[in-house]
C-alpha cells in the first residue's frame, strides 16, 4: 500500500478513487441512508482496470449496494466478511 486517504465526507470520492485499491467505510453515527452511491463510485472508477476492494464496515449500510454490481468493484459487508470467516474456519476443521 502506498498511499493512505482519510476523508470525513464522500464529496471528494471521485477525485481519490483512480488512485485507490482498498475504500473502507465505517462512518461516526449510523446513516439514514448509504453514504457512498453507487453512481460515485462509478464516476470515480472510469476506465479502472484493477479491482476496487470496498468494505462497507458499518452497523448499517454506508454504501450503496448497486455498488458491488459496478465492474472491477468488490464490496463486502459484515456479513460477507463473517460467511467469508466461518467458511474459513470450516475448510480448516
Amino acid at each position: 500500500m502506498q498511499s493512505i486517504y482519510e476523508e470525513e465526507s464522500a464529496n471528494q470520492l471521485d477525485r481519490l478513487l483512480p488512485q485507490v485499491q482498498l475504500l473502507i467505510s465505517i462512518p461516526a453515527a449510523a446513516p439514514a441512508a448509504p453514504l457512498i452511491s453507487a453512481a460515485a463510485i462509478a464516476q470515480g472508477c472510469g476506465n479502472r482496470q484493477v479491482p476496487l476492494i470496498i468494505l462497507d464496515l458499518a452497523r448499517s449500510p454506508s454504501v450503496e449496494e448497486m455498488v458491488g454490481l459496478l465492474p472491477f468493484v468488490c464490496l463486502y459487508t459484515p456479513a460477507d466478511l463473517q460467511r467469508i470467516l466461518h467458511n474459513s474456519c470450516a475448510k480448516a476443521s
